[in-house]
């Protein structure tokens, strides 16, 4: 799968997320500190009609703790639809977490402005 280094100097990725409602191209920012698979915001889990599963408290990297909601859904990544469970978040923004590089290598190189992930 490649990605690339956005104009705020960020690694995305693009995926397809999954609901009982439909399918969305999403891309999102690669956060090495969620372990997540996960996190979008409120209004594109509403849009997608996701299932609520749980609730659970988060760890922020300032510390907080958080109970935040996990929602079950289905994504595309590598190719392949995977269930994954989606965490909610207040902001705009779309992240993946390190659950999801796992089973494989995840390369950024800033100075070319790529993004590289392989299973291995």
């Amino acid at each position: 799968m490649r990605g690339y280094i956005n104009g705020s100097g960020d690694p995305v990725i693009g995926t397809t997320l999954i609901g009982s409602r439909g399918r969305i191209k999403v891309i999102a920012l690669i956060d090495t500190g969620f372990s997540g698979a996960i996190c979008i915001p409120v209004k594109l889990a509403i849009q997608l009609g996701l299932e609520l599963i749980s609730e659970v408290t988060v760890e922020y990297a300032d510390g907080t703790r958080k109970d935040e909601l996990v929602f079950s859904g289905k994504m595309v990544w590598d190719k392949d639809a995977k269930d994954v469970e989606i965490y909610l978040t207040r902001s705009e923004e779309i992240l993946i977490g390190k659950e999801l590089f796992n089973d494989g290598v995840l390369e950024i190189n800033f100075k070319n402005n790529t993004v590289l992930f392989r299973r291995l």
